[in-house]
């Protein structure tokens, strides 16, 4: 974590020099309009708010991964998308359509790539309590067709029903379990996007702080 730390500082550090390197050069040929100064108060606000938070949940993340664990068993394993649901049968995806709706035909139309997401469904035991969860573990939802779905029949072929998997439980609330215990990539892609805009915002604010304060020019003696 502590090096996850000193990434996003110095990542911060360099995307508001290259911020106020950027807006420098736009000031060096006439002021920042008002509504971009705004906007760099408001990708900076935006930016401040997405790191803090993001950090937060990836230190969350982190400290799960040193939960106790305990053996669980999948009772359920299918893939979603937004039209339809996916079971695995040997090596292939079999669809079963969703019921027919006007809002589903409009998408179908309208999309042709497929959001494949997996849906495991798991159970385990601790002191003769029987606790359930649901999970997509985590994996991202863009990319090529071909690659959701070769990615989609990897788990579902690992997470078969009736398999065994290691479940990390929180120690304080045994109902609450996780199989990928640790951070996701979309918290990950928030944090880039928060320092992105945190280090581009401020650092263009900045340019305007120096212009304010700046030495001012001496008139000419005659």
């Amino acid at each position: 974590m502590i090096g996850l730390v000193v990434g996003v500082v110095i990542s911060a550090a360099l995307f508001a020099w290259a911020g106020y390197y950027l807006f420098g050069q736009i000031a060096n040929r006439g002021s920042l309009p008002m509504l971009v100064r705004l906007g760099l108060a408001l990708a900076a606000a935006i930016g401040l708010m997405l790191t803090a938070l993001n950090m937060r949940q990836l230190a969350v993340a982190f400290a799960r991964q040193a939960w106790p664990t305990v053996t669980g068993v999948v009772t359920d394993a299918k893939v979603l998308d937004e039209f339809d649901t996916w079971h695995i049968q040997g090596q292939e995806l079999i669809r079963t359509p969703l019921p027919a709706s006007p809002e589903r035909d409009d998408k179908v139309k309208r999309y042709e790539r497929l959001n494949l997401r997996p849906q495991i469904s798991f159970r385990w035991e601790l002191a003769g309590q029987d606790y359930q969860e649901t999970t997509d573990l985590g994996v991202p939802g863009f990319g090529g067709r071909l690659n959701r779905r070769d990615l989609a029949l990897k788990l579902l072929a690992t997470h078969a029903p009736g398999s065994e998997v290691n479940v990390h439980y929180n120690p304080d609330d045994p109902a609450e379990g996780y199989l990928r215990a640790g951070p996701h990539w979309e918290q990950f892609g928030r944090l880039a996007l928060g320092v992105l805009l945190l280090g581009i915002g401020s650092g263009g604010l900045l340019v305007r702080r120096e212009e304010a304060g700046g030495p001012v020019e001496e008139p000419a003696r005659a």
